[in-house]
């Protein structure tokens, strides 16, 4: 695994200096990882930490409830509508 320069930080991969105590701009979000993505094309991302990568860089259209019977939930839609065949 290439970690970049020596001393260069867990997020030299990404062209992130080095972490400081300085305060990020805003709209800036710094994010340590324990290593880099094998891969962030969501065809290919296979690996934990490239899928927790994905799955915090994009949204869903439903969700599971995360108590009782984990059912679905609206998460980008508002609603939805199947037909008894289940063939739309």
């Amino acid at each position: 695994m290439n970690r970049g320069p020596a001393g260069a930080g867990p997020l030299s991969f990404l062209g992130h200096p080095r972490p400081t105590s300085k305060a990020s701009p805003a709209g800036t979000l710094r994010v340590a990882l324990p290593g880099q993505p094998e891969s962030l094309d969501p065809t290919k991302a296979i690996q934990n930490m490239d899928l927790r990568i994905m799955t915090a860089l994009s949204d869903s259209l439903v969700a599971r409830e995360s108590t009782g019977d984990n059912e679905l939930i609206p998460a980008l839609v508002t609603s939805w509508k199947s037909n008894a065949d289940a063939t739309e």
